[in-house]
């Protein structure tokens, strides 16, 4: 470990070797695990996004049955 000016340590950083990407080998083979990760949000933000529509529908049947409720 080095040693800093103000006496704190830290642990050097080692790149790998030229030409060596430690989880992918060429951008081919990073392009598909790209575009399944964009398909894979995509599909999370879509169910979100349902899942707030569906929780505004019930939370407005909520208070319609609320003044119905207290009205009487």
């Amino acid at each position: 470990m080095a040693s800093n000016p103000n006496g704190s340590t830290s642990i050097p950083i080692v790149p790998p070797p030229y030409g060596e990407m430690p989880f992918f080998s060429t951008a081919e083979e990073l392009l598909p695990k790209t575009e399944v990760f964009c398909v894979r949000l995509m599909k999370i933000e879509d169910n979100i996004q349902r899942v707030a529509r569906d929780f505004e529908m019930v939370e407005d049947g909520f208070e319609d049955l609320r003044s119905s409720v207290y009205r009487y």
